[in-house]
């Protein structure tokens, strides 16, 4: 079970006990995971595009794709959190 805060907050004049619940998930990898290899994939697949666009250049991709590979480099995942809040008895 995540954290939660108990607060009382005022709703239209009416004051109630809210219980906010909240949890933060990412996942950490290092090179040559699975996770490393998604990304190789990923960038590989991305890279005319991204490179014919101008975002990225190929030696900037070819530094990443590097490190996906480098056991010693560490990394996470985008973090997602999820909030949920209640009134007691509701």
């Amino acid at each position: 079970m995540p954290p939660c805060l108990t607060r009382s907050v005022t709703a239209r004049g009416r004051l109630d006990q809210v219980v906010f619940c909240s949890a933060r998930c990412a996942a950490t990898c290092n090179g040559g995971s699975g996770w490393a290899s998604y990304w190789e994939q990923t960038a590989t697949e991305l890279r005319p595009g991204l490179v014919g666009s101008g975002k990225l250049a190929d030696h900037e991709i070819d530094r990443f794709l590097a490190r996906c590979a480098d056991q010693e480099w560490w990394t996470q995942t985008i973090a997602f959190t999820v909030a949920q809040g209640r009134r007691p008895g509701a």
